[in-house]
């Protein structure tokens, strides 16, 4: 073979090896953009400062007592050591969370709420 007949060969591998790492960059830049988790959400609105960026769910508080909250429909079992936040302090009452809040919340490994979030 002269160098001629290799040329087009050698170029072609290039645009493949360039397409390649170009693929993996946007691949790389799309999984890194959220601030959250494949299981969370973010609701459209501003968070307070201090708040987590997403949530596993969130919604209207349907019913809340010692052992579970049911959030729009769903319910969630409360984790023994779940906190209750408002925009202006952390562990705040759970006064704060009754029936028709608007809440966020993350939950632990075992689909427990971890924490309850005052959206509205």
């Amino acid at each position: 073979m002269t160098q001629r007949e290799r040329k087009p060969h050698g170029k072609r591998t290039l645009v493949f090896i360039f397409m390649g790492v170009a693929l993996f960059l946007g691949i790389q830049a799309v999984s890194l953009s959220p601030g959250y988790t494949k299981d969370q959400i973010k609701p459209e609105m501003v968070l307070p400062k201090g708040y987590p960026d997403g949530f596993n769910a969130y919604g209207h508080v349907n019913t809340i007592d010692d052992k579970i909250v049911v959030i729009d429909d769903e319910p969630f079992a409360l984790s023994l050591d779940v906190t209750y936040n408002i925009p202006t302090r952390l562990n705040a009452s759970k006064a704060y969370f009754g029936k028709g809040a608007f809440v966020g919340v993350l939950t632990n490994a075992k689909g427990e709420a971890k924490s309850l979030w005052l959206l509205k």
